[in-house]
Parts: C-alpha cells; sequence; structure tokens
C-alpha cells in the first residue's frame, strides 16, 4: 500500500479496454469466403483510417471481418459488455479480438485481467470454441483445411484511455506518468501478481522500450502483452497493426 500512496501525481482512476487478441490456422489459404455472412451476422470490410501521422500512401490490408452481438459478463471487477469480431485472412487464418471494458483506482489491477476467467470458463475456452465454429462454417471456402483448430497465437492490449488527469484536475504527460510507474507496468506486462518480486533489472528491460509522439500517447510493447495510452479513436491503427503481427507469427508457426 505504500507504493501507491507515496506515488507522485496520483491518478484517481483509470478507464480504458483490454483487447484480446487471437489468431488461428485454419487452412493452407482461404481465396473465396462467404459473400453476405458469417455465424448469422453479415460481413464487412475492415475499415481503418489512416492518421495525420501516417504516410499518405500508406494502404491497409483490408480482409472481411464479422462483429458478434455483444455480451453481459462479469469480469474482475464487476458486470461489463464484451465486444467480438472475427477477422478472415486470405492467408489461411482467422483473427478473433474481445474487448472487454474497465475502470480501476490502481494501474496495477490491471494483472488480474491476464488469462481472464468468468464465472463459468476462461476466455480463452470461449474463443477456441468460437474459432472452431469459425473453422467449420469455412471450410467449403479453404484449401487444405486443417481437421481441427489447434493451438491459438494470443496478444494482450491494455489500451488506457488519455488524457491523463491528476486528482488536483491537472493534465499529466505520459512519459512522466511512466517514470513515476515503472514497477507497476512491468508487472503488468509480464502478468507477474506480487510487483515486488520483479528485479529492478527485469523493470528496466520491460518499461524502456516505448513510442511516444504527443505528450498525452504512449505505447509500450512487450513479447506477450503492450500498453497503449491514447485517445480511443487514435489507437484502432496500432491495435491493427498488432493484430496483423501476430497473425503473422501464427503462419510462420504454421
Amino acid at each position: 500500500m505504500s507504493q501507491r500512496a507515496d506515488l507522485p501525481n496520483r491518478i484517481p482512476f483509470y478507464t480504458g479496454q483490454v483487447v484480446y487478441m487471437y489468431s488461428f490456422d485454419i487452412a493452407y489459404e482461404l481465396p473465396r469466403q462467404p459473400e453476405v455472412s458469417l455465424l448469422g451476422q453479415p460481413l464487412a470490410q475492415v475499415s481503418v483510417g489512416p492518421s495525420k501521422r501516417s504516410p499518405r500512401q500508406l494502404v491497409f490490408y483490408r480482409p472481411n471481418m464479422v462483429s458478434l452481438s455483444p455480451q453481459e459478463r462479469v469480469g474482475p471487477h464487476g458486470p461489463v459488455t464484451v465486444e467480438r469480431a472475427v477477422k478472415l485472412l486470405s492467408v489461411g487464418a482467422i483473427s478473433i479480438t474481445v474487448r472487454v471494458p474497465f475502470k480501476v483506482s490502481h494501474i496495477e489491477q490491471l494483472v488480474d485481467y491476464h488469462d481472464l476467467q468468468f464465472a463459468d470458463g476462461s476466455l480463452t475456452e470461449e474463443v477456441r470454441e468460437l474459432a472452431e465454429q469459425v473453422r467449420k462454417e469455412l471450410t467449403p471456402y479453404c484449401v487444405r483445411p486443417v481437421s481441427q483448430v489447434g493451438e491459438e497465437e494470443a496478444y494482450t492490449v491494455f489500451c488506457i484511455r488519455s488524457p491523463l488527469v491528476t486528482e488536483e484536475g491537472s493534465r499529466l504527460s505520459a512519459e512522466v506518468w511512466l517514470k513515476d510507474r515503472r514497477r507497476q507496468l512491468a508487472s503488468i506486462l509480464t502478468q507477474e501478481e506480487d510487483m515486488a518480486l520483479l528485479s529492478e533489472q527485469e523493470v528496466e528491460e520491460t518499461t524502456s522500450r516505448y513510442c511516444s509522439y504527443y505528450g498525452h500517447d504512449l505505447t509500450m510493447v512487450d513479447w506477450d502483452a503492450a500498453i497503449i495510452i491514447n485517445n480511443p479513436q487514435d489507437m484502432e491503427e496500432t491495435l491493427y497493426i498488432m493484430e496483423l503481427a501476430n497473425v503473422q507469427l501464427t503462419e510462420l508457426e504454421a
């Protein structure tokens, strides 16, 4: 408790969402796709508008996707509305994203969102079942389809809404905030519930690599998880690039 109390520039609470990315290989390739719907929901192309900081000639790969009906669940800190989406990629893979909102008073509480558990099972188990449903429906469109989905490639992104505002109501630079909370952030990225156990070397290595453009934004990427601080509307490009990278890792393994 003393580590929390001693933090300068205290933030009263944090809001945002945790984005879980799961990638599955389902075939050698997926040259054709359903034209209208998947799992009873309409298909549409992914739309990611490039921001003003992106190269003008940047062209995003735009696969088809389907947004599923939201689900009401009980998360680590109470009831939440869970959003799910499935993307179909011509390389023979699918990517499933699950978005879970959060509001926490201490940033280290986000550790609770790793390996998310619900009352009737884990999120990972639910996603595997969903992936198997998608695989079965897409089998007629696949070249050399797999007989069942294998191990998923998973990645977790903690998206924190900015700007960060202190208890006194003043805005706080994301880099200043990071400097004061390296150990807490390292515990989130490494899934270490007791942050006091982490060595100074591990804290430094985990939190030393980050990118920041404006004073209010920051992105820190680790092997199994990442932290993004930004306006919600400005996170989508970064999230989509991370999702495609996760799919590429799945295909390299396949």
